[in-house]
């Protein structure tokens, strides 16, 4: 007999049910009631408390799956060993291995992806009742090639794969058409009245399994979601095309059909907004219902604010005596929500469980132990290696994993260099190791053997191994390495909570891991593969793998995915994510078949459960389940941007409601911000995030938090406003007591921001530099090279050189430099490099020597150290508490020029990047670095005084070569001349025209910044020369900006304060390329320091005004 109790949403179907069963169990029948595998629980627990514990005994409740597990133990069939997901990938590999040459489509597929599709499409058959004769058929009677070697190739792999699975394994798949045969002539179910719930659809095999009932005797009652049998769309279509497949099956079967029972008054909804959604949502148009009691329409900004307005009405809820568990979230997909809820649901204090699986990949030791075979694959790449060092598995500590990074970042370590110790400088391109430079080395080394001695044993023991060789080796490696150990380790050093999850779920990845590597030994015992293809199973196998997560209460928010959630008697329900799109979600073909495939398969007789019209009809039933869970209060809600600030329109869902009640979503931004306060945490997250608002609100919480919180208030105040950054404790003032021994680089870093002057000079902070010919290394050597090059041939030797003899000498010196500083093979990139940096030099040596051979300077040192204790003494300056600011240095070189009792000094820097001498920058601290060691080597240069010392200027000397842009008919001897004109120098010099005179011969522009005009007149527009008095005048101010600079620096303001030029505030200025951006956290509207362009005329009056000021301030100071 078959009775159908037919009914919408709420309309008390289940009541009915339980109200028969109890009739059935009182009248002596055998009962089971069939639900879903995930509403076993519930029903057990309702069971129980309807029929008393001795009652309920009466009844069993089953899932197809827990039913076919009765079936086994009364007729055989538990025999075999038991799949899991990663067995089937394992044997589906087997099966493809052993038709590689038969198959026409899919016979150079073995890739992981395609064994994981594959091993989808059988599951999906074989739920349907397909076995691999039907597909053959039906690969006969395709008219495409394409089509017939396709279903032919899908059933041979099916086919093999089945008889490797009746070699001894036992397929849950397979478990129902199993029981069905087995039930076959038996009376099992007769005299049984079976009751069914909670469906709404049938796959094939159960479809087998409803026919053995009726065939063997039972009595079927079945309650679904459908106003009547003969609804053709919309939400009920589902429902309703199982209520007349059930009519036909019992039809069939000879079966006594009962009117169909129809329920249309709703039992469930207390409000009415409730009842009128249930009621009029299925329509496709629904009439205006008269009140929306109870159902609350939300269109929020993002997921996080989605999650925000649900966790603040929740705590409403419990506040007004609701339980936790009285309340439901629900979405079509919690992925994207489930950092929000983890974050506010714990500011909100709510405690929630998630019907989701964690993916065991996620863990820890799985995550660590792909790593390790991952680095043997590759044959030890960094990333694989690095990883591996920072994974909790090896028990390396944070500080030796973080030495062996930055050795390999700044070496680019690869594959073959992890094999052998490390041996060059872990800051790069340096000079000889220190003592503390060689303690770090040593700490990488000892971090590098302990994990590379285990994965070269790893490597070893993998080499030409079968399956149970490579289940052997991975295993192994885990008990070497004491992974289990290190692992309680890491939890000891967690908080009491996380340490408890991690060491649970590690509990449960272990076994995980020992399953995968038992099946590995025992499916692939002698089967043979290369490394890499074993690797890939291993991460498929593991990628399917997937640990529960335990309830840690009875009285929790149940949050769960609108397919599998099934929440018991909720008051409140949470629906989020109603967007077009996601839920209801678009369905289309996935997998290895196609939606036309699917629909040619069933018109010949194979029909699969997930067609494109069946997944459409299960989707809009998701929502209307969803809308109708509730019985007192509804939330719909949708946000209008996802993680990406990409617009999402509302759902088909939404829409419907809107119709249905006749307004729209309510925007979440009209809500009172104070809804939103339930606990100090969430006040203070409040306050905090709308802290520059003038609102009530924002004043309220803020006299309340100051009254209360004083500390915590103030912090927040610290932090939030523009307040310039200053030392204020004792132990920062000490890293600058005393006197301040400074280069000019760091003051110039100090004049563009003193805080990040602070982080490098101050914390001793330093960026990673990888060890390569860059730039800046590339600039190191070439000074370098040019300083013995000048040593050994002087100025005018250089010019009696030929081409080729500069190119020798420049790649000696060079190779030597290089040498000293790359322990290890030099890589190909330096060596290409290297060449051309030798071509560089020969080039600029020979201009080098060309400038010296016409001038009457020449050079007199070359990387001369300004420092105190050497002959030349460096700029000393007081600062106000008594002590003094000194600065030292190295001159790049030195040339002098003596004439009538007088020495003429210019200091000459060389530069490989673009550097222009700008008067203007030292008014603002910048370009002071030559002008500082020029006025020092004048006061005691040659042990004489600054009357015979005179300073003749400051030049940057272009160290480079770079490419002149010219057509490829220009004459060579222009070429030549733009060249010269890349190589001319700038800077600043003495109005004198000996000076000049001895620089460049008849003054004509070519070396220096100096012309003389056809009349024998300097040319101001060309020339960059000051006056005696207006050097002077700068050499003091100069002096002034390093006191002032020494005054602040010990007053300890070291504020982010960045100075840059107007034309740099587009695109983040000086800060966006800042190594310490990250900490000072500086934005765009904070203020900076304009640094104005200033022709001469207007420095030298700005400098003027330093100067005046300067004697202002020390006469005030006394």
């Amino acid at each position: 007999m078959l009775e159908l109790i037919l009914g919408g949403a709420g309309t008390g179907k289940t009541i009915l049910i339980y109200d028969k069963i109890k009739q059935a169990v009182q009248a002596g029948q055998q009962v089971i009631l069939l639900v879903p595998e995930q509403a076993s629980f519930e029903n057990e627990r309702q069971l129980y408390r309807l029929l008393g514990p001795q009652k309920a005994l009466s009844v069993e409740v089953l899932s197809f799956t827990r039913l076919c597990d009765r079936v086994f133990r009364a007729y055989g069939g538990m025999a075999g060993i038991h799949m899991e997901d990663s067995s089937k990938l394992l044997l589906m590999s087997v099966a493809l291995e052993g038709l590689r040459e038969q198959l026409q489509v899919y016979g150079r597929e073995t890739a992981a992806p395609f064994i994981e599709s594959m091993c989808e499409l059988v599951h999906e058959l074989k739920t349907a009742g397909v076995i691999p004769s039907q597909l053959r058929q039906a690969a006969l009677e395709q008219e495409t090639e394409e089509s017939k070697n396709k279903f032919y190739d899908i059933s041979l792999i099916y086919e093999m794969y089945q008889a490797v699975i009746e070699q001894g394994y036992d397929d849950p798949d397979d478990h129902l058409l199993r029981a069905v045969r087995l039930l076959e002539g038996k009376q099992f179910f007769a005299g049984t009245h079976v009751f069914i719930d909670g469906f709404t659809a049938f796959m094939g095999a159960e479809w087998r399994m409803l026919e053995e009932i009726f065939c063997g005797g039972g009595i079927l009652t079945t309650a679904l979601c459908c106003e009547n049998i003969h609804t053709g769309n919309g939400v009920f279509a589902a429902a309703s095309a199982t209520a007349r497949r059930l009519t036909d099956l019992a039809s069939r079967c000879g079966k006594k059909i009962a009117a169909p029972i129809c329920l249309q008054e709703p039992v469930r909804f207390q409000t009415a907004g409730l009842k009128a959604l249930a009621e009029k949502f299925p329509h496709i148009r629904p009439e205006k219902a008269e009140s929306s009691e109870g159902v609350f329409l939300t269109e929020c900004g993002d997921f996080y604010d989605e999650i925000e307005i649900a966790a603040s009405r929740i705590a409403a809820f419990v506040r007004e005596g609701y339980r936790y568990r009285e309340i439901a979230v629900i979405a079509r997909d919690t992925e994207p929500y489930q950092a929000p809820i983890e974050t506010i649901f714990s500011r909100y204090h709510i405690p929630y469980f998630d019907d989701r699986r964690s993916d065991v990949v996620t863990h820890p030791l799985a995550r660590g132990l792909l790593y390790a075979l991952d680095a043997v694959q590759s044959g030890f790449e960094s990333e694989y290696v690095l990883a591996l060092s920072k994974s909790c598995l090896l028990g390396l500590s944070a500080e030796q994993g973080g030495l062996l990074e930055n050795y390999c970042y700044v070496w680019n370590v690869t594959r073959k260099t992890w094999r052998t110790p490390f041996e060059n400088h872990p800051d790069g391109l340096k000079d000889a190791l220190n003592e503390e430079a060689s303690q770090r080395l040593a700490q990488a080394n000892e971090a590098r053997a302990y994990i590379m001695d285990h994965l070269l044993a790893l490597e070893e023991d993998l080499r030409d191994c079968d399956g149970k060789g490579f289940a052997t080796a991975v295993y192994q490696y885990l008990l070497n390495i004491q992974a289990a150990d290190h692992l309680r380790a890491a939890a000891e050093e967690m908080e009491p909570a996380e340490a408890k999850q991690l060491l649970e779920d590690g509990a449960q990845v272990w076994d995980a891991l020992m399953g995968t590597l038992d099946i590995f030994g025992g499916v692939l015992e002698t089967v043979r593969f290369p490394l890499n293809r074993f690797v890939d199973l291993f991460r498929l196998c593991i990628g399917n793998l997937q640990i529960g997560i335990l309830p840690q209460t009875l009285d929790q928010v149940l949050i769960g995915n609108a397919d599998r959630i099934r929440p018991a008697e909720p008051k409140a329900v949470f629906v989020l994510g109603l967007n077009e799109g996601k839920f209801p979600a678009w369905t289309g073909s996935s997998g290895l078949l196609t939606d036309g495939e699917r629909e040619r398969l069933r018109t010949a007789g194979v029909d699969l459960l997930h067609t494109a019209e069946q997944q459409a009809l299960l989707e809009s039933y998701y929502v209307y389940f969803a809308l109708t869970r509730p019985s007192e209060c509804l939330y719909l809600s949708y946000p209008s941007w996802d993680t990406a600030g990409k617009g999402m329109a509302k759902s088909s869902a939404i829409l419907q409601a809107e119709r249905i009640f006749g307004k729209t979503a309510e925007p979440s931004v009209s809500f009172s911000p104070m809804d939103r306060v339930w606990s100090e945490k969430s006040a203070f997250d409040l306050m905090a995030r709308g802290w520059r608002e003038a609102t009530p609100e924002q004043a309220a919480l803020r006299e309340w938090f100051q009254s209360r919180q004083p500390e915590r208030y103030q912090a927040l105040e610290r932090v939030s406003g523009v307040h310039p950054f200053s030392l204020q404790s004792e132990k920062g003032k000490a890293l600058f007591a005393g006197d301040l021994r400074l280069s000019p680089s760091r003051l110039e870093r100090y004049f563009l921001c003193p805080f990040s002057f602070f982080c490098e000079s101050g914390l001793g902070l330093r960026p990673r530099r990888k060890a390569e010919y860059n730039p800046l290394e590339s600039g190191t050597l070439i000074h370098l090279v040019l300083q013995q090059m000048v040593e050994k041939y002087g100025g005018k030797g250089l010019n009696s050189l030929d081409d080729a003899r500069l190119r020798e000498e420049s790649a000696a010196f060079l190779d030597q430099a290089l040498k000293a500083r790359v322990n290890q093979d030099m890589p190909y990139r330096f060596q290409y490099l290297f060449a051309r940096q030798v071509d560089t030099l020969a080039w600029l040596l020979r201009h080098l020597g060309q400038e010296f051979s016409q001038s009457a300077f020449a050079p007199v040192a070359m990387e001369l150290q300004i420092r105190e204790g050497s002959p030349y003494r460096p700029l000393k300056l007081p600062v106000f508490d008594g002590s003094r600011i000194i600065v030292e240095g190295v001159v790049d070189r030195l040339d002098a020029f003596e004439i009538s009792k007088r020495r003429y000094l210019r200091v000459v820097d060389y530069k490989t990047g673009i550097k222009k001498f700008e008067l203007g920058d030292i008014c603002h601290g910048l370009n002071m670095q030559m002008l500082i060691y020029l006025f020092a080597l004048c006061d005691c240069y040659g042990g004489l005084t600054a009357s015979y010392n005179i300073p003749a200027g400051v030049l940057y000397m272009p160290a480079r070569a770079d490419v002149v842009e010219a057509k490829r008919e220009t004459d060579p001897a222009k070429i030549e001349s733009m060249r010269d004109a890349q190589m001319k120098m700038n800077g600043l010099l003495l109005n004198d025209r000996a000076a000049l005179s001895a620089m460049e011969c008849g003054i004509k522009g070519r070396f220096i910044p100096a012309r003389v005009t056809s009349k024998g007149e300097l040319d101001q527009k060309k020339s960059s020369v000051v006056s005696e008095k207006q050097l002077k005048m700068i050499r003091g101010a100069v002096e002034a900006r390093l006191k002032d600079m020494a005054n602040r620096l010990k007053r300890g303001r070291v504020e982010a304060l960045p100075l840059q030029r107007a034309d740099q505030n587009e695109g983040g200025g000086i800060c966006e390329y800042c190594d310490f951006a990250m900490i000072c956290l500086h934005e765009g509207e904070d203020p900076v320091r304009e640094l104005a362009k200033l022709d001469q005329k207007e420095a030298l009056q700005m400098i003027e005004e330093i100067l005046n000021l300067a004697e202002k301030e020390e006469e005030e100071d006394g």
